[in-house]
């Protein structure tokens, strides 16, 4: 069985959640964790807490991460309220707005604060999800759970004894038996090598999300994720 498909913010933020806690006992980001101690005060202690636990405290500090329809005036400085005409035509509403984008982000800018386009505060919240980055649910979960598998079982080999322990503890759950992507065969699969190597490029872009994220950030400006 494939990896259920997320699209939800709220998933998505559960996901930075549980890459914060790998991080603060990943000896290696010791230090990030240190110089984003204060980003991530609001938090509180995370260390034995269960996503939904936090979330029901955390909400608040998490802004809009879409366009949408508003009935009310947003007042917040990352923030734009606009009236649009429906009787115009959409390429000449996109380019009005488009235009009017550019110059607040750029009055942001000169106002001395964070790049409009990098800020982690969008939308009324104090954190946000990096922008410009399309986030795949699937393949960040997949990353996510691969990574937990490896810190949780202390950094071992990435060899083939790992790639059957992932697989195998995955199917053998009690609940949400689903494998990663390339594992579906993996029982009568003679090429290990490619296995193995497919397996050490998803704890590295894991260890890359979670250094991202141990830094302040998620998921980080590295690749589509």
């Amino acid at each position: 069985m494939a990896s259920p498909i997320i699209k939800s913010k709220k998933q998505y933020i559960r996901f930075w959640f549980e890459f914060y806690k790998l991080a603060l006992i990943d000896p290696e980001l010791k230090d990030n964790i240190k110089k984003s101690s204060g980003f991530y005060k609001p938090w509180g202690d995370v260390s034995e807490l269960k996503f939904d636990e936090w979330w029901k405290t955390a909400k608040p500090l998490f802004g809009e991460t879409r366009v949408k329809e508003s009935t009310k005036i947003i007042r917040n400085k990352h923030v734009l309220n606009v009236s649009i005409p429906l009787n115009l035509t959409i390429t000449s509403s996109l380019k009005a707005v488009k235009e009017l984008i550019e110059g607040k982000q750029q009055e942001l800018i000169e106002d001395g604060h964070d790049q409009a386009k990098k800020s982690k505060v969008v939308g009324g919240g104090k954190y946000e999800l990096t922008q410009g980055i399309e986030i795949r649910g699937s393949s960040v979960n997949e990353k996510l759970v691969t990574y937990q598998k490896f810190i949780h079982s202390g950094k071992p080999p990435i060899n083939m004894a790992f790639v059957m322990k992932v697989h195998r503890e995955l199917t053998n759950r009690p609940r949400s038996k689903w494998t990663l992507h390339f594992l579906g065969d993996v029982e009568n699969t003679a090429d290990h090598m490619s296995l193995v190597s497919y397996m050490r490029r998803m704890v590295k872009q894991g260890s890359d999300i979670c250094k991202n994220v141990s830094k302040g950030e998620f998921p980080g400006k590295l690749r589509r994720f």
